[in-house]
């Protein structure tokens, strides 16, 4: 006699004594007619929290099975929790960009056909299920811009694959991260793939393949000369921009309708990050009036002051994995911390004399990476302060720029006056990428759905991507004077960038990975 628990939810246990009889050529495992079970992809509910249940006589391929994600709120939310099979501990993303991502390695390759999610009140609008055999090439096997969160039974699927990740790209209203109590995988034995053949005949030409993505620009309600300088992904589902020269915070809509927004904001203020809060509310660093300032979803603004050394200088900007804003100060070579109630801490200790501090992102293991452009190197905080620094494989004078987490588990970062693209493991290891077009300068970088890294290039005119394995694909805007700089997810998926010599913001289409 064999004995199975299903677990209704967290206050009570229903033990189910199910005599299994075992006879030649019958698997135990295999999904039986049991009328007691439930049928596959059906859910156990009560009345505070939906719970995910098992598939009939099926093996959940993920339980237990090694779980990493694009970044974690708190260390007690990490990957592991959502397929740990304890259904009161969740995986919880930390607040920042719109693309998160939960990985699961299920060991051997599979043929999936079945994936359970039970989101908590923190679920993704827009998401895909990817499969890959070995973490580099990416196929997605369901993709949803209708996610409902709850429990949702995702069956009919079709991919062979040994990892398995969630690849969210938009949150649910009012949220600013995604959370999982639980994913199942179910599917049968794919086997891995044999040792490569002899090659064969040349073939007949094949299909022409996919288009290059297509980017266009908005400009009607910019004002002339604003500056465009920093994006991001608002908690409304909206771009926010802030337009240095002109003083003000502006929103797109992944339409193109834009809105300016400017009372409020000290008067020669330079506003230059920019980034999405846990608050719901959109934050903003005053590079020349020492500020960090707050706008609400309906353009009220706060500013706040006490706590920052003066001549500071505050520039990048991102909601952190504890529930705070985090923000270099390039002049004062310090790393600040906000809450959303506005007091403000300084971290300076373990950061290189003039450093020249500039973007600051949420990293894979939970932490906030930095770089130092003038210092040529990456740093990292951790939410309690301590700082690291990491150099070696950094070529001199490459200036460091934007940084960004990776669907890979690494930290991608762009090196301005070195025309590379550098990536750097959690523990510090560097890798250096060629190929971008000389006299070019890289600004930014973004990770996109596509499973690629988007990055500007400000003098070259172009936007371009790089793929996990570090081939660079370059994008000509088509104009001359295009000087794109700052570049985002948006919330429907699409790249987006800000070209301030133009006065506009751009948008490029992106496929699914």
């Amino acid at each position: 006699m064999k004995q199975r628990a299903i677990l209704f939810a967290p206050n009570f246990v229903l033990l189910v004594l199910l005599t299994i009889c075992t006879t030649s050529g019958v698997s135990a495992h295999i999904r039986g007619a049991a009328s007691k079970w439930p049928p596959s992809g059906h859910f156990y509910h009560n009345s505070s929290k939906s719970r995910v249940g098992a598939s009939l006589g099926a093996i959940n391929l993920a339980l237990n099975k090694h779980a990493t994600a694009s970044s974690l709120e708190t260390a007690q939310h990490g990957a592991g929790n959502a397929v740990d099979g304890n259904l009161t501990t969740r995986w919880s993303s930390g607040p920042r960009h719109g693309t998160e991502w939960l990985q699961i390695d299920l060991g051997s390759a599979y043929v999936i056909s079945e994936v359970n999610l039970a989101w908590e009140r923190a679920y993704a609008t827009i998401y895909q299920i990817q499969v890959s055999i070995d973490q580099t090439t990416w196929k997605s096997i369901y993709s949803t811009t209708k996610g409902a969160g709850g429990n949702e039974s995702l069956t009919g699927l079709s991919g062979i694959g040994r990892y398995l990740r969630v690849y969210a790209t938009h949150y649910s209203p009012a949220r600013m991260n995604y959370s999982l109590w639980e994913v199942q995988v179910y599917g049968n034995t794919g086997g891995t793939p044999g040792p490569q053949g002899p090659a064969g005949p040349r073939g007949p030409q094949g299909p022409v393949g996919q288009a290059a993505p297509v980017c266009s620009e908005f400009s009607t309600g910019i004002t002339f000369n604003s500056n465009p300088l920093a994006i991001a992904t608002g908690p409304d589902g909206n771009l926010w921009f802030v337009e240095s020269s002109g003083n003000r915070i502006a929103r797109i809509t992944p339409s193109g309708v834009v809105t300016e927004f400017s009372d409020g904001i000290t008067a020669g203020s330079y506003p230059y990050g920019i980034t999405g809060g846990p608050d719901g509310n959109v934050w903003f660093t005053e590079a020349s009036a020492n500020k960090i300032g707050r706008i609400t979803p309906a353009g009220d603004v706060n500013e706040f002051s006490a706590g920052i050394t003066a001549g500071s200088n505050p520039r990048g900007i991102t909601a952190g994995p504890d529930g705070n804003l985090w923000f270099t100060e390039s002049s004062g070579n310090k790393i600040g911390r906000i809450t959303p109630a506005g007091v403000i801490t300084e971290f300076g200790a373990g950061i290189t004399a003039n450093s020249g501090l500039s973007n600051i992102t949420v990293g894979p293991d939970g932490n906030l990476w930095f770089t130092e452009s003038n210092g040529n190197k990456i740093g990292r905080i951790t939410p309690a302060g301590v700082i690291t620094e990491f150099g070696a494989g950094i070529t001199t004078g490459s200036n460091p720029r934007g940084i960004t987490a990776g669907p890979d588990a690494n930290l991608w970062f762009v090196e301005s006056s070195g025309n590379k693209i550098g990536r750097i493991t959690p523990t510090g290891e560097v890798s250096e990428f060629t190929g971008i077009s000389a006299g070019s300068i890289p600004v930014d970088i973004t990770a996109a759905r596509d499973s690629n890294l988007w990055f500007t290039d400000s003098s070259g005119n172009r936007v371009g991507y790089i793929t996990l394995n570090g081939a660079i694909t370059e994008i000509s805007l088509g104009n001359s004077n295009a000087r794109p700089l700052a570049i985002t997810t948006g919330p429907e998926g699409n790249i987006w960038f800000t070209d301030s010599n133009t006065n506009q913001i751009g948008r490029c289409g992106v496929q699914l990975a």
